[in-house]
């Protein structure tokens, strides 16, 4: 399984067993979070499902708020199911191929074959902790207050060392989608007679992505908005020149500014737009330009249709469609998921 993982994915899932191992100890008076047995984490998990299985029982409103809010806090959403799943499996499988034969060895096969059997069933749609507090839009209106915001912050004496970063990507991310971690790789080339955008698929792994590189043809682009991805890129070109630069970092700077940003601007509301909102609303807007489900995968870097249908911006918050398209012949790469919900309508590709 190791060999299967990019070497960022892999580290990833192991800090987020470290992270759940934390979680584990605090209440158990645990003060060595390594020494939490990975069985224990999978038990803690599949009680967590079950909490949110509890939570959706008509008989708990009635049994009183102590527990409800109780079985709140323990109730977990599909999506950190499916990330704390994976983690844990990966981090089980990459320790038994270390353990010899054992009682160790036995444990880890139970914690193996106990987790692979259990499913999502039962866990929350959505949360409203964590990703569940993350708009799944971002909205003109919403953008144009958060970016004049910004614009106020740029210099003098009100000025923020990241007001100026911030508003440049998402200038740039608002017309083609992108996952922050992509702009790393991403650059403007001549493709056929036009200009494209060149983006390393972050998920190539494992048949996630349509192939380790996208393209997207700007041809319905305004020279502003060209102007716009082409500023994020000099920008990016200016911090690497510094050897002590550091793109992840200085993301995750961004994201924690974004953060106090849309609740200084927006109000009061129950889910803030992030970093990552506008790539959901880069897919809102494609279905509400009628794309096919097989083109959006392509602009998404999915490498199956079903992946944007069922997880990404919903057609209603579309703001009219893209001005970006996919090359045909990436989109001939993605898989058809016949499960995947939605109109398919006849592609619209250029070259």
């Amino acid at each position: 399984m190791a060999a299967n993982r990019t070497a960022k994915t892999a580290d990833d899932y192991r800090r987020r067993v470290d992270q759940i191992r934390r979680q584990v100890a605090k209440p158990l008076g645990v003060k060595n979070p390594r020494l939490v047995s990975l069985l224990t984490l999978v038990e803690h998990l599949i009680d967590r499902r079950e909490a949110s299985r509890d939570l959706a029982s008509k008989s708990v409103r009635s049994a009183g708020r102590e527990l409800f809010r109780h079985l709140e806090k323990k109730a977990i959403s599909r999506g950190t199911w499916r990330q704390y799943k994976s983690s844990l499996l990966f981090v089980l499988e990459e320790e038994r191929e270390a353990a010899i034969e054992g009682v160790v060895a036995e444990e880890l096969d139970e914690a193996i074959a106990r987790l692979r059997a259990e499913s999502q069933s039962g866990c929350l749609k959505q949360s409203d902790r964590t990703s569940g507090q993350k708009a799944k839009a971002f909205s003109s209106a919403d953008f144009e207050i958060v970016a004049n915001y910004l614009e106020s912050r740029i210099g003098g004496k009100r000025g923020h060392r990241h007001a100026n970063a911030l508003l440049t990507f998402l200038r740039a991310n608002r017309l083609v989608g992108l996952r922050p971690a992509e702009w790393e790789s991403a650059g403007l080339v001549d493709l056929q007679g036009g200009l494209a955008l060149r983006v390393g698929n972050a998920k190539h792994t494992n048949g996630r992505a349509n192939g380790s590189h996208r393209h997207l043809l700007l041809d319905g682009l305004s020279p502003e908005q060209i102007g716009h991805l082409d500023e994020m890129l000099r920008m990016l070109v200016n911090f690497e020149s510094d050897p002590e630069y550091d793109f992840d970092r200085h993301m995750h700077q961004l994201r924690l500014y974004m953060g106090k940003v849309v609740r200084r601007c927006l109000g009061k509301r129950k889910r803030y737009p992030s970093m990552y909102s506008f790539r959901h609303q880069f897919v809102a807007n494609a279905k509400s330009g009628s794309r096919s489900q097989e083109e959006i995968a392509a602009l998404m870097g999915h490498g199956s249709n079903a992946t944007a249908s069922q997880h990404y911006g919903r057609r209603v918050v579309g703001e009219g469609d893209v001005g970006v398209t996919a090359l045909a012949s990436e989109v001939a790469t993605v898989r058809h998921n016949p499960k995947a919900t939605g109109h398919r309508p006849a592609l619209r590709l250029t070259r």
